[in-house]
């Protein structure tokens, strides 16, 4: 009987779907994002930590803008980043393929974010709640990334306008 499981179980692996790996975290991290209980609200959880942490080099100020990136726009958080050809800054639900998980989880100074230069900081809360937001598929419900222009803002409405690098 054995003999006839065996040749079954390599093709199990191949017929299971592909998972979000999530990456081992940090203690500290690890620990914050276990005391997350809730879902992620973007203006609850998300926006405060971009807007003081981010925006200053990634936010509406055209002159203190860097490398091309722009978080508080959609085509911009969820595109292509100008200058790292093939990346993107957010990839809902894969944190794998998102910049911004890489770069505020790294310890290197010339590719951490918020760069050591701007004298900002992500605690390890602040960290788990980006990456349980990307985690959730970075829902952009109520996030202000949907035109100003348009009177509503649902998550289908707003996915539909992205496109979808990743």
């Amino acid at each position: 009987m054995l003999k006839y499981i065996i040749p079954l179980v390599p093709s199990l692996f191949i017929l299971a779907p592909e998972q979000n790996d999530v990456p081992k975290l940090p203690a500290d991290v690890a620990a914050e994002y276990r005391k997350i209980s809730t879902p992620m609200d973007y203006n609850q959880h998300v926006k405060p930590i971009l807007s003081d942490k981010c925006f200053a080099c990634h936010g509406p100020d055209k002159a203190k803008q860097k490398a091309g990136l722009r978080l508080d726009q959609s085509a911009a958080a969820y595109g292509f980043l100008p200058e790292s050809p093939g990346k993107v800054a957010i990839a809902p639900g894969k944190l794998a393929k998102s910049e911004v998980f890489h770069r505020i989880m790294s310890t290197d100074p010339e590719y951490k974010m918020p760069t050591p230069q701007s004298h900002l900081d992500l605690s390890a809360k602040e960290k788990a709640y980006l990456i349980k937001w990307i985690e959730e598929g970075a829902i952009p419900a109520a996030l202000g990334f949907c035109e100003a222009n348009q009177k509503t803002c649902s998550v289908h409405s707003c996915i539909l306008e992205w496109c979808e690098p990743y």
